[in-house]
């Protein structure tokens, strides 16, 4: 793995998002429904104390979901704004399926049946 995609993660575990639910922060946004819950989502991300860590992790590497306070339209824009290229391809199904390019995460996984962060 190159050096430049070698990224600590210790950071998520500081996150604010740690024991809510991960349903919230990757609803659909194309119902009411999904709408608030990423509203509620964001308001979690609004006072976290690593939201820039979060948000920087996002825009290379994240696709969908509500990170670093930033929904995946919002992080599109700001990509293209930057010109930041991102690890994941989303018209390249192969780079997605492999998410090889991905930085190391180690936090544990809940294995009780729902994910939780």
């Amino acid at each position: 793995m190159p050096q430049e995609l070698i990224h600590e993660m210790d950071w998520i575990e500081k996150g604010s998002c740690r024991g809510q639910e991960s349903v919230n922060f990757f609803a659909d946004n194309m119902s009411a429904r999904g709408r608030m819950e990423q509203k509620l989502a964001i308001s979690v991300c609004q006072n976290c104390p690593v939201i820039g860590e979060c948000r920087d992790y996002a825009l290379r590497y994240e696709r969908f979901g509500i990170w670093g306070g930033m929904t995946e339209i919002q992080r599109t824009k700001e990509r293209k704004r930057l010109n930041i290229e991102t690890e994941l391809d989303r018209f390249n199904l192969h780079t997605f399926l492999k998410r090889n390019n991905r930085p190391e995460n180690t936090v544990k996984r809940n294995l009780s049946g729902t994910h939780k962060f």
